[in-house]
């Protein structure tokens, strides 16, 4: 799962299940991070306090997202 370190909220232009019309979407920005959904624990080390966690988004598939080096390296091993 994803873990960002900033999220900005997005208007959207068609409405997304479960969000009421109108209500923002938020999104992940920045550097983000992989969380492992069994344990919760960070791959690269760093703690998981200050992360908001987005756990619909695949980190391995998501190709819009700015990766966290060690993170890609420790997951891609």
């Amino acid at each position: 799962m994803v873990g960002a370190e900033h999220v900005e909220a997005v208007q959207r232009p068609a409405l997304v299940p479960g969000l009421a019309p109108g209500e923002p979407r938020i999104v992940p920005r920045g550097v983000t991070h992989a969380i492992d959904v069994a344990t919760g624990k960070v791959a690269c080390g760093r703690p998981a306090d200050g992360l908001v966690e987005f756990p619909d988004v695949d980190w391995e598939r998501a190709a819009f997202l700015v990766a966290c080096e060690e993170c890609r390296e420790v997951v891609l091993e």
